[in-house]
Protein backbone atom coordinates (compact mmCIF):
# COMPACT_ATOMS: atom_id res chain seq x y z
CA UNK A 1 0.00 0.00 0.00
CA UNK A 2 3.01 2.31 0.90
CA UNK A 3 4.95 1.70 -1.81
CA UNK A 4 2.24 3.04 -4.45
CA UNK A 5 1.22 6.23 -2.42
CA UNK A 6 3.89 8.40 -4.02
CA UNK A 7 3.70 6.85 -7.38
CA UNK A 8 2.52 9.18 -9.76
CA UNK A 9 0.81 7.48 -13.23
CA UNK A 10 0.74 9.63 -16.20
CA UNK A 11 -0.27 9.38 -19.62
CA UNK A 12 2.28 10.89 -21.69
CA UNK A 13 0.88 11.82 -25.05
CA UNK A 14 3.89 13.02 -27.57
CA UNK A 15 3.06 15.23 -31.15
CA UNK A 16 5.79 13.42 -33.33
CA UNK A 17 5.21 14.86 -36.56
CA UNK A 18 1.76 13.34 -37.84
CA UNK A 19 1.79 11.23 -35.32
CA UNK A 20 0.38 10.99 -31.47
CA UNK A 21 2.06 8.11 -29.66
CA UNK A 22 0.17 7.57 -25.93
CA UNK A 23 2.47 5.79 -23.88
CA UNK A 24 1.78 4.90 -19.96
CA UNK A 25 4.39 6.17 -17.66
CA UNK A 26 5.05 5.55 -13.95
CA UNK A 27 6.85 8.02 -11.70
CA UNK A 28 7.72 6.19 -8.38
CA UNK A 29 10.52 6.34 -5.83
CA UNK A 30 12.40 3.07 -5.36
CA UNK A 31 13.03 1.31 -2.39
CA UNK A 32 11.77 1.65 0.69
CA UNK A 33 9.03 3.91 1.16
CA UNK A 34 9.59 4.84 4.67
CA UNK A 35 13.25 5.87 4.10
CA UNK A 36 13.02 7.20 0.52
CA UNK A 37 9.94 9.87 1.44
CA UNK A 38 12.47 12.23 2.73
CA UNK A 39 10.87 15.82 1.12
CA UNK A 40 12.08 16.71 -2.33
CA UNK A 41 13.08 20.83 -2.86
CA UNK A 42 10.55 22.63 -4.17
CA UNK A 43 10.26 22.52 -7.65
CA UNK A 44 13.32 19.42 -7.77
CA UNK A 45 12.58 15.60 -8.17
CA UNK A 46 12.21 13.56 -5.09
CA UNK A 47 15.84 11.28 -4.51
CA UNK A 48 15.19 8.41 -6.41
CA UNK A 49 12.39 8.83 -8.12
CA UNK A 50 12.44 7.17 -11.07
CA UNK A 51 10.25 7.05 -14.51
CA UNK A 52 9.12 3.86 -16.45
CA UNK A 53 7.49 3.61 -19.37
CA UNK A 54 5.39 0.15 -19.72
CA UNK A 55 3.96 0.42 -23.21
CA UNK A 56 2.86 2.71 -26.21
CA UNK A 57 0.45 2.88 -28.99
CA UNK A 58 1.50 5.00 -32.19
CA UNK A 59 -1.91 6.51 -34.16
CA UNK A 60 -2.06 9.25 -36.65
CA UNK A 61 -3.27 12.58 -35.32
CA UNK A 62 -5.88 12.73 -37.99
CA UNK A 63 -7.44 9.18 -37.60
CA UNK A 64 -10.95 9.03 -37.81
CA UNK A 65 -10.57 6.99 -34.77
CA UNK A 66 -7.77 8.96 -32.35
CA UNK A 67 -10.64 9.54 -30.04
CA UNK A 68 -11.36 5.91 -29.70
CA UNK A 69 -7.48 5.10 -28.79
CA UNK A 70 -7.20 8.68 -26.33
CA UNK A 71 -10.02 6.99 -24.44
CA UNK A 72 -9.07 3.80 -23.96
CA UNK A 73 -5.47 5.11 -23.47
CA UNK A 74 -6.84 7.30 -20.54
CA UNK A 75 -9.14 3.91 -19.26
CA UNK A 76 -6.36 1.34 -19.01
CA UNK A 77 -3.87 3.79 -17.50
CA UNK A 78 -6.35 5.35 -15.21
CA UNK A 79 -4.02 8.07 -14.83
CA UNK A 80 -3.13 11.39 -11.90
CA UNK A 81 -1.78 13.36 -14.05
CA UNK A 82 -1.74 13.84 -18.46
CA UNK A 83 1.22 15.06 -20.36
CA UNK A 84 0.88 16.64 -24.19
CA UNK A 85 4.85 16.87 -25.18
CA UNK A 86 6.13 18.07 -28.80
CA UNK A 87 6.42 21.14 -30.72
CA UNK A 88 3.29 23.98 -30.38
CA UNK A 89 1.33 22.99 -33.47
CA UNK A 90 1.28 19.24 -32.71
CA UNK A 91 0.44 19.33 -29.35
CA UNK A 92 -2.50 22.34 -30.16
CA UNK A 93 -3.90 19.04 -32.26
CA UNK A 94 -4.10 17.16 -30.04
CA UNK A 95 -5.46 19.19 -27.15
CA UNK A 96 -8.45 19.60 -29.36
CA UNK A 97 -8.79 16.09 -29.69
CA UNK A 98 -8.51 14.96 -26.18
CA UNK A 99 -12.06 14.08 -24.40
CA UNK A 100 -13.41 17.54 -22.63
CA UNK A 101 -13.42 17.35 -20.31
CA UNK A 102 -11.11 15.45 -19.12
CA UNK A 103 -11.20 13.81 -15.19
CA UNK A 104 -7.26 14.84 -14.16
CA UNK A 105 -4.92 17.49 -14.51
CA UNK A 106 -3.57 18.24 -18.24
CA UNK A 107 0.05 20.14 -18.43
CA UNK A 108 1.94 20.53 -21.84
CA UNK A 109 5.62 20.79 -22.44
CA UNK A 110 8.18 21.46 -25.29
CA UNK A 111 11.45 19.66 -23.82
CA UNK A 112 12.23 16.94 -25.04
CA UNK A 113 10.75 14.04 -27.67
CA UNK A 114 11.04 10.54 -28.39
CA UNK A 115 13.42 11.03 -32.03
CA UNK A 116 16.65 10.34 -30.03
CA UNK A 117 18.23 9.11 -26.89
CA UNK A 118 19.22 12.65 -25.97
CA UNK A 119 15.47 13.93 -26.39
CA UNK A 120 13.56 10.63 -24.22
CA UNK A 121 16.32 11.65 -21.67
CA UNK A 122 15.46 15.29 -21.35
CA UNK A 123 11.70 14.11 -21.62
CA UNK A 124 12.37 12.10 -18.68
CA UNK A 125 13.81 14.83 -16.51
CA UNK A 126 10.73 16.78 -17.65
CA UNK A 127 8.26 14.15 -16.64
CA UNK A 128 10.43 14.12 -13.00
CA UNK A 129 9.42 17.60 -12.41
CA UNK A 130 5.70 17.55 -13.51
CA UNK A 131 5.55 14.50 -11.46
CA UNK A 132 7.09 15.62 -8.41
CA UNK A 133 5.25 18.73 -8.35
CA UNK A 134 1.57 16.90 -8.54
CA UNK A 135 2.71 14.53 -5.59
CA UNK A 136 3.48 17.64 -3.82
CA UNK A 137 0.31 19.25 -4.84
CA UNK A 138 -1.30 16.30 -3.91
CA UNK A 139 -0.21 15.53 -0.17
CA UNK A 140 -0.95 19.27 0.86
CA UNK A 141 -4.63 18.34 -0.54
CA UNK A 142 -4.80 15.05 1.61
CA UNK A 143 -2.85 17.25 4.29
CA UNK A 144 -5.74 19.79 4.37
CA UNK A 145 -8.05 17.01 4.35
CA UNK A 146 -7.26 15.78 7.24
CA UNK A 147 -6.99 19.02 9.26
CA UNK A 148 -10.79 19.42 7.78
CA UNK A 149 -11.52 16.07 9.16
CA UNK A 150 -10.14 17.26 12.76
CA UNK A 151 -12.28 19.89 12.77
CA UNK A 152 -14.98 17.76 12.98
CA UNK A 153 -13.16 15.34 15.77
CA UNK A 154 -13.44 12.72 13.29
CA UNK A 155 -9.75 11.69 13.57
CA UNK A 156 -7.30 9.69 15.30
CA UNK A 157 -3.57 9.95 15.37
CA UNK A 158 -0.83 7.95 16.76
CA UNK A 159 -0.14 4.21 16.17
CA UNK A 160 -2.07 2.50 19.11
CA UNK A 161 -4.99 4.44 17.77
CA UNK A 162 -4.58 4.07 14.21
CA UNK A 163 -4.14 0.29 14.61
CA UNK A 164 -7.20 -0.22 16.71
CA UNK A 165 -9.23 1.85 14.17
CA UNK A 166 -7.72 0.05 11.37
CA UNK A 167 -8.93 -3.62 13.10
CA UNK A 168 -11.99 -2.80 13.94
CA UNK A 169 -12.82 -1.59 10.43
CA UNK A 170 -13.59 2.29 11.59
CA UNK A 171 -10.23 3.81 9.87
CA UNK A 172 -11.52 4.87 6.15
CA UNK A 173 -8.41 6.68 5.46
CA UNK A 174 -5.24 6.23 6.46
CA UNK A 175 -2.14 9.33 6.97
CA UNK A 176 1.25 8.62 6.85
CA UNK A 177 4.00 11.83 7.22
CA UNK A 178 6.51 11.95 4.63
CA UNK A 179 9.51 10.93 5.93
CA UNK A 180 9.11 9.34 9.30
CA UNK A 181 8.60 5.86 10.35
CA UNK A 182 5.35 4.81 12.60
CA UNK A 183 5.42 2.31 15.22
CA UNK A 184 3.93 -1.13 14.35
CA UNK A 185 3.57 0.31 10.66
CA UNK A 186 3.61 -3.18 9.02
CA UNK A 187 0.66 -4.20 11.35
CA UNK A 188 -1.52 -0.77 10.45
CA UNK A 189 -0.81 -0.96 7.05
CA UNK A 190 -2.00 -4.82 6.72
CA UNK A 191 -5.13 -3.89 9.06
CA UNK A 192 -5.87 -0.45 7.05
CA UNK A 193 -5.81 -2.84 3.53
CA UNK A 194 -7.80 -5.72 4.83
CA UNK A 195 -10.83 -2.87 5.91
CA UNK A 196 -10.47 -1.49 2.72
CA UNK A 197 -9.24 1.80 3.95
CA UNK A 198 -7.70 4.35 1.62
CA UNK A 199 -4.42 5.48 1.96
CA UNK A 200 -2.56 9.20 1.51
CA UNK A 201 0.68 10.39 2.03
CA UNK A 202 1.17 14.04 3.66
CA UNK A 203 4.01 16.47 3.46
CA UNK A 204 7.05 16.24 6.27
CA UNK A 205 5.98 18.82 8.86
CA UNK A 206 2.52 17.39 8.79
CA UNK A 207 2.79 17.25 12.47
CA UNK A 208 1.37 13.57 12.77
CA UNK A 209 1.26 11.75 16.17
CA UNK A 210 4.31 9.24 15.67
CA UNK A 211 4.16 9.92 11.85
CA UNK A 212 0.73 8.37 10.93
CA UNK A 213 -3.21 9.59 11.48
CA UNK A 214 -6.62 8.29 10.19
CA UNK A 215 -10.15 9.62 9.37
CA UNK A 216 -12.79 7.65 10.56
CA UNK A 217 -15.71 6.00 9.29
CA UNK A 218 -17.50 5.19 13.05
CA UNK A 219 -15.75 5.74 16.39
CA UNK A 220 -13.88 2.34 17.32
CA UNK A 221 -15.86 2.46 20.41
CA UNK A 222 -19.31 2.09 19.14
Amino acid sequence: MRHTADAVRVLLVVADQQEARFSAVTVATEGDAAEDSTPPQEGGSAPHRRVRHRSATVVDQNAEDFDTTAADALRRTSPDLVVLAGEVQGRATLRSRMPDPLSVPLVETDRGGVTDSRARHVLDEELLQLATRHAQHKQRDDASRFHEAQGHRNTVQGSDQVLEAAESGALDMLFREAGTAARQEARILGAAARSGAGFALVPHGTGLAGGVAGILRFSPGG
